[in-house]
């Protein structure tokens, strides 16, 4: 099927409105299968391939760069240029952030040494020469945006990266940054990376008229809520070899009272309108004014179908207003 592409902000890029997270690869995902599932992406008539320096996730030393190593040795038998790669770069370890202290010793940060390091390092994984959009993967509020700008711009200069985006990003910090790209003019921010599902909107909120308003495309992640909207774990079941099975940080995070009853919520207004819940999560999630791309993370082929379905009901009013 023909996915629909939108222009990330005022830029070249043109991505598809559903893009597929590899966070996955190398830990719930084998190459092999990972593989499989790239292709069956592609020929779905997706085009935008997501990962970070930090993925296999949940991090460790043993699955670092991972995700991106898989995609390199796929896109050795692909056309270059038939695919958009977003790769992000792992801002500071401090507390709100230890996930990432295998990650050159922990010393991280997004100075210009660790940009250039960081960029080097996922184009090296990647086998490719140009990555079309990093991302800062979360903020650092101690080196300047100017600093941090300059050293994206090196990068653009010498063909290593197309265009800048931000993940995990405030509205304040989004606002810092475009404020400063037009002040020095230097790279300005065309994607904001950041969680988007109907349990978890308040982040998209006070991100939409920012997006709209100063032309930055809203890349969603997560739009099932780590599997929570997938139904899956409904009746407090908890399958073999599920994300919350597998990991306990991601099961205590979401797996509340409150976010069961939402989920039962939800469920209901799927089954009146006649689709699956996740479907429905997807509408919801493509139906935001602001949203450039929502980020779908599979783990086999068959789990494209409802994401392809909700793509054709997405032209419709979703039923889930809020």
């Amino acid at each position: 099927m023909s996915i629909a592409r939108n222009r990330l902000g005022q830029s070249g890029l043109v991505v598809s409105r559903i893009g597929l997270g590899t966070m996955n690869f190398g830990s719930q995902v084998h190459e092999r299968e990972a593989h499989r599932v790239l292709d069956a992406a592609i020929d779905s008539g997706i085009t935008f391939i997501d990962t970070a320096e930090m993925y296999s996730s949940p991090p460790s030393v043993e699955t670092y760069g991972r995700s991106e190593q898989i995609i390199g040795s796929w896109l050795a038998r692909r056309s270059r240029d038939s695919v958009i790669i977003a790769s992000k770069i792992v801002g500071p370890c401090d507390d709100r952030f230890q996930m990432a202290r295998h990650v050159r010793s922990g010393q991280t940060s997004l100075d210009a040494f660790h940009i250039a390091r960081a960029i080097d390092g996922s184009l090296k994984r990647l086998k490719t020469d140009y990555i079309d959009l990093i991302q800062f993967h979360w903020p650092d509020r101690v080196v300047p945006w100017e600093e941090q700008l300059k050293a994206i711009d090196v990068a653009v200069e010498s063909g290593k990266v197309r265009y800048l985006g931000c993940s995990n990003e405030t509205a304040w910090g989004l606002m810092r940054a475009i404020a400063c790209s037009e002040r020095y003019g230097l790279p300005r921010p065309i994607g904001v990376q950041n969680v988007l599902n109907i349990i978890q909107s308040k982040e998209y909120g006070a991100l939409e008229e920012i997006c709209i308003q100063e032309h930055v495309g809203y890349i969603g992640y997560s739009p099932l809520a780590m599997g929570l909207l997938s139904g899956k774990y409904q009746g407090g079941r908890l399958p073999t070899g599920s994300r919350f099975s597998i990991f306990p940080r991601y099961r205590a995070q979401y797996l509340s009272d409150l976010n069961k009853q939402r989920v039962q919520q939800i469920k209901t207004v799927a089954d009146e309108h006649g689709v699956a819940l996740p479907e429905l999560a997807y509408w919801w999630a493509l139906s935001r004014p602001a949203v450039a791309c929502v980020l779908i993370s599979v783990s086999k082929v068959q789990q494209l179908g409802s994401v392809l379905h909700a793509v054709k009901l997405s032209s419709r009013e979703c039923p889930l207003t809020n």
